[in-house]
């Protein structure tokens, strides 16, 4: 008997045992298990509301000012998430909340660029003194204000552009002689000709940094040139354009820093100025800018113009040296004629385009590197620069217009880089040419492209017997020429 209790005691022992190292056994995988999951609720939860990016990095909400539709505002993170999303409320065309203001329906569209967006074409049956133009129309983005949109409306007193329009057209406003206040967006890249002309009214103009093409005489004959805090040392500036100038400034002037245009004839007739520095900040140059500043001899344009337009120096007459920056891609037509003084020019290391007639009758201009970016040369872009000896022709040139260098008479040498295309009529009639290198990219050679080149003794063509054929040129009649060189061998001129 005292043998079976001792057995049974040792069995309750081992029982006993083996459920405490069970318990000990689930415990720890209980631990293991919810130190697993606070490990994995931390890397869901960043901080503020944040959220992970996808690469186990966390993303914290930075959100806007407010954004606002026509119909609604919120704030808006750059990862695209929105937050305080409502509708506005308005109070007397205000939002309370956001500031935006309450947009004016009833003006006339149509659509445009393939039935995508539209254009605003007139009044339509608005009423309303205060136009706040919409941003869109039956769900497609409003891009333009058409030509004569508001033209003589009298009753206007205020307009706000939608901030989708990147136009407004010629004449939009013209003679809306009531209208006192404009609010022009980021979202306007062009301002056209005569768009707020004879606005007599007009005292309040506030227009952002967007417009980069500003036509003619946009705010001729309006208050604005009446208002003597807008002038400083004798330019008036509106936002950051320079509308017009004193005409009676002397010496060198200097344009502000963050200018970004100067706008068509801001300059023009400044007879006694000497000098002008631009800033870093301008991007263009416009049209008739600088026209007829006879007494101009020094031009410094920064280091951030793109764009010099059509006349913009004509009759300048005394400049001497002209360095354009690397910044700048296009002179536009007859940008220079009549500034007889111009001996040496510097292209920049980006320039594009060379317009029509942009350095025509230049006539103490003996020598042009047109670095490694000019693709067109414009129609009599150098006509009848008689001085002009040397040409460094541009590795990206594409096309020589017509009369390019037409009676260039000193021109010896024209040596072409592959990639050129097209060399059209008349580009080099009667100039001093002896000797052409063509690139076998050619495909195109204008009537007359060489006539009266009596001087020419030696052409060499980079591509076959057959391609030369193919132009079908053979004006050469006032030369010796007797044959062209090609690739595999020479045409024999008849």
């Amino acid at each position: 008997m005292k043998r079976f209790l001792t057995i049974v005691l040792a069995l309750l022992l081992c029982m006993s045992f083996t459920f405490s190292f069970a318990c000990d056994l689930a415990g720890n995988g209980n631990d293991s298990s919810n130190d697993s999951n606070d490990q994995t609720q931390g890397d869901n939860n960043t901080p503020d509301g944040g959220e992970d990016d996808g690469d186990g990095s966390e993303h914290s909400h930075q959100y806007s000012d407010w954004v606002a539709t026509d119909n609604e505002h919120y704030h808006i993170c750059e990862c695209g998430d929105k937050t305080d999303v409502a509708q506005h409320s308005f109070e007397s065309g205000v939002c309370t909340i956001c500031g935006s203001r309450e947009v004016t329906t009833g003006f006339e569209y149509e659509l445009i660029n393939d039935g995508k967006e539209y254009r605003l074409t007139g009044i339509g049956s608005v009423n309303s003194q205060v136009l706040v133009i919409p941003r869109e129309s039956q769900g497609k983005p409003i891009t333009q204000i058409g030509e004569y949109a508001f033209y003589y409306n009298e009753n206007i007193t205020e307009v706000y552009i939608g901030e989708n329009i990147n136009l407004v057209g010629e004449y939009a406003f013209l003679f809306c002689t009531s209208l006192q206040k404009v609010v022009i967006p980021q979202s306007v890249k062009t301002l056209c000709d005569f768009a707020f002309s004879r606005c007599e009214s007009l005292t309040d103009v506030q227009i952002a940094d967007g417009v980069e093409n500003f036509g003619k005489h946009v705010f001729s004959n309006t208050g604005i040139f009446k208002q003597t805090s807008l002038w400083e040392n004798g330019i008036l500036y509106v936002g950051n354009y320079v509308l017009d100038t004193k005409k009676n400034l002397k010496d060198s002037i200097t344009v502000k820093e963050g200018a970004r245009v100067i706008t068509p004839y801001a300059f023009k007739s400044c007879e006694t100025m000497t000098g002008i520095i631009l800033p870093d900040s301008l991007i263009a140059v416009c049209d008739y800018a600088f026209y007829d500043c006879i007494r101009l001899v020094e031009v410094d344009f920064g280091e951030g113009v793109k764009s010099i337009g059509d006349n913009s120096f004509r009759s300048c007459k005394e400049i001497v040296q002209i360095n354009f920056p690397n910044s700048l891609e296009k002179i536009g037509e007859n940008a220079f004629v009549g500034c007889k003084n111009l001996q040496s020019i510097t292209i920049g290391s980006s320039l594009k385009t060379i317009s029509a007639g942009a350095f025509l009758g230049l006539e103490l201009l003996t020598k042009i590197d047109l670095g490694t970016s000019v693709e067109s040369i414009g129609d009599g872009a150098f006509y009848r620069c008689i001085s002009l000896s040397q040409v460094v022709f541009s590795d990206n040139l594409k096309e020589i217009g017509e009369e390019a260098f037409l009676g260039c008479y000193n021109l010896k040498q024209a040596n072409f880089k592959e990639g050129l295309l097209k060399i059209s009529q008349s580009a080099f009639k009667s100039s001093g040419i002896t000797r052409i290198d063509l690139p076998k990219t050619l495909t195109e050679i204008g009537f007359d492209a060489f006539e009266y080149c009596s001087g020419v003794s030696s052409v060499r063509f980079g591509g076959t017997i057959a391609q030369w054929e193919a132009f079908g040129y053979s004006d050469w009649a006032s030369s010796e020429l007797v044959a062209i060189e090609c690739s595999d061998g020479q045409f024999i001129l008849s």
